[in-house]
């Protein structure tokens, strides 16, 4: 991107014209004077080449000059337009006429009318399997998920939710405070032979804070949190279940000690 800024840059940066820009008369008037040895004709545009070097504007004798008169700039290259419009069957005529030099080219195309014509189609070619690539790319990363738990982790470095967070229910928590102790101070329980429970069971209609306090806990132990849904473990392909809480429990493990919580577990 940096050199073709670089090259358009330097291609559209005005420079000094080594040509004069003649008006059509003026150029068969320099025809008619034997002041030209050859043209190029391509297109509308006619370029060329003068015998002698000449002075554009001409110099006019006996005009007002200051006392510093500006330096004459002659040229020995030019160029004017043939006026396609009205036409001019006299000019080859007129060069054959003064042996003239005359070649031909075919008219220059625009840069950026090529761009446009051959390159764009190719730029949304290319931008168009770049994002049918992605897409199917993301498909494929879906499906090689499929199996996996869309549990939501919350940190410990997150927000934290304690038992000051939790109104009432004071019987669960201290039910529940055990279960704290535990995660906090496993090898206490584990010397004397104690072990965790493998779930402990939230009954209470939606909305009574049963999430809450499931965070309650993992914040009061200071550990991840693992929560979703139920219905996430169902699927309509044989395995799928199954799949997706072995996933679960691997990452419950990789981050243990942690809490999961599944919500409507009915």
């Amino acid at each position: 991107m940096l050199a073709l800024l670089a090259w358009n840059v330097w291609l559209l940066w005005p420079a000094r014209a080594s040509y004069v820009s003649l008006p059509y008369s003026a150029f068969l008037d320099q025809v008619r004077a034997d002041n030209v040895a050859q043209v190029e004709i391509a297109g509308d545009q006619i370029t060329g080449q003068f015998k002698n070097a000449t002075a554009w504007p001409p110099v006019t004798p006996g005009a007002t000059t200051s006392a510093t008169p500006a330096p004459v700039t002659t040229y020995r290259a030019f160029r004017t337009l043939f006026p396609a419009t009205v036409g001019d069957a006299g000019l080859l005529p007129l060069l054959e006429a003064h042996r003239v030099q005359v070649d031909t080219a075919a008219p220059a195309t625009p840069w950026l009318g090529l761009l446009l014509t051959y390159g764009l189609p190719v730029i949304l070619l290319v931008g168009l399997v770049l994002w049918m690539g992605r897409g199917a790319a993301k498909t494929q990363a879906g499906i090689f998920g499929f199996g996996r738990a869309k549990a939501r982790r919350y940190a410990p470095e997150g927000p934290k939710i304690t038992f000051e967070d939790v109104a009432g229910a004071d019987e669960a928590k201290s039910d529940l405070k055990e279960v704290v102790d535990f995660l906090r101070h496993p090898m206490k329980y584990h010397n004397l032979g104690a072990r965790i429970p493998r779930g402990v069971l939230l009954v209470g209609p939606p909305g009574t804070g049963k999430t809450l306090m499931a965070r309650a806990v993992a914040g009061e132990a200071d550990v991840p949190f693992f929560s979703l849904s139920a219905s996430e473990f169902v699927e309509m392909f044989v395995g799928v279940g199954a799949s997706r809480v072995r996933d679960l429990f691997d990452r419950a493990k990789k981050a243990a000690p942690a809490i999961i919580f599944v919500d409507e577990l009915d």
